[in-house]
């Protein structure tokens, strides 16, 4: 096993180490000696901070090997695991008793159930890879009239907070009611809030005009496919089948004596973390695109396979590595989706183009499993067929 191997060479290069200042303050010298007296405490400091370094490698690499011996334990995964049209024939499979690990449906009532454990159990995840940044900078790309979809518990919504002069309205919205009524509880400062779900706001302070609203995007870009040639205002109508109760309806901020009612053409559609999650991600997201104006931007944020539409993993300098990342990936998703509806071994950046959309700017983040995408509705000349 190279991973123990590697630990034992740690610890014993750490442990050579922690040695050395005690070895070099030995000298006959009584200036030598007094100075040697009187630094037994950064002898012992230091021995104790690499001792903790030694700790730490060796933990660290114990909980490395386990999951990587974990992870090829699972079963082979086929080349197209990553294709939705495989993981949906998964889920079916699943569903007639014949799928193995295959994740079982997930419904509006699977995320419904877990809505109220979600903010606690992703928090310190989120916190320990740092994707409230990531979720930060996704927030400052918003402008104008701003739809997010697949809002899930309002991770987003407080870093909305202080851009009234740049957000014109926000409309949040998801599939699941109780998924929605969390994020209303978070901006409103009520019981919504976990110790792990972000700051919580102060109420309606600072933040721009909002709307919630329950939103199947995925039946809306089939919509869109069917009833091609009509405007996307009328569509986006059809699309939100209504606000999530009259709780909710009552959030609808009002400026200067007028409510804001809005339904369509938005100047940013923003997702976060939700293509996973959605039975048919190209459907997903030109619904999404159908509800942008022409010029408007569509800002991603998701989890994926390293590689893409845009060859990412042609100049990733350590390719193999790339695809070992993959292949693991394409092992645990199963498992994942059933835990958590999401499958993130997608690749992002092939269903955009798929569904019509050009990538303007692509960055990725995590070894390049999470991947950040700005994207706008492509010319025609430049669309992709679909698979």
């Amino acid at each position: 096993m190279i991973l123990p191997g590697t630990q034992r060479r740690a610890l014993l290069v750490t442990w050579r180490l922690s040695q050395l200042p005690l070895q070099r303050s030995v000298s006959t010298s009584p200036a030598a000696t007094a100075t040697a007296s009187g630094g037994g405490g950064d002898v012992r400091l230091r021995r104790a901070v690499l001792g903790g370094a030694s700790a730490f490698v060796f933990l660290a690499g114990t909980y490395a090997a386990f999951h990587v011996a974990r992870v090829w334990r699972l079963p082979a995964s086929a080349p197209d695991a990553h294709e939705p049209a495989v993981q949906a024939a998964q889920v079916a499979a699943a569903a007639d008793g014949a799928g193995g690990g295959a994740a079982p449906e997930l419904t509006i009532a699977s995320f419904d159930g877990m809505a109220g454990e979600y903010d606690d159990a992703v928090g310190w995840d989120e916190w320990l890879m740092g994707l409230h940044r990531r979720r930060r900078e996704v927030a400052g790309l918003a402008k104008g009239r701003v739809l997010e979809v697949a809002a899930g518990t309002g991770r987003n919504l407080e870093f909305y907070r202080g851009r009234e002069g740049e957000i014109e309205h926000l409309t949040v919205t998801d599939s699941s009611e109780a998924m929605l009524r969390r994020a209303y509880a978070r901006v409103a400062g009520g019981k919504g809030k976990g110790k792990n779900n972000g700051k919580g706001g102060s109420g309606l302070e600072g933040m721009p005009p909002l709307r919630f609203s329950l939103v199947d995007v995925v039946a809306l870009g089939k919509r869109l496919e069917e009833q091609k040639g009509q405007s996307g205002t009328a569509l986006g109508e059809a699309g939100f089948r209504r606000d999530a109760g009259p709780e909710l309806l009552q959030q609808k901020q009002r400026r200067s004596g007028q409510e804001e009612e809005v339904v369509g053409g938005f100047d940013t559609v923003v997702d976060t973390f939700g293509l996973c999650s959605m039975s048919d991600p190209v459907s997903g997201l030109r619904g999404m695109a159908g509800l942008l104006r022409p010029g408007g931007q569509l800002v991603l944020l998701e989890h994926g396979r390293i590689g893409g539409h845009g060859g990412f993993a042609a100049w990733w300098p350590l390719g193999r590595a790339a695809s070992l990342v993959n292949e693991a990936l394409d092992r645990t998703a199963p498992g994942h989706a059933r835990r958590w509806g999401c499958w993130w071994n997608r690749d992002v950046e092939e269903l955009v183009a798929r569904a019509g959309l050009r990538a303007k700017r692509v960055r990725r983040f995590h070894f390049g499993t999470t991947v950040l995408v700005e994207a706008v509705v492509a010319e025609p000349a430049e669309r992709q067929p679909d698979k």
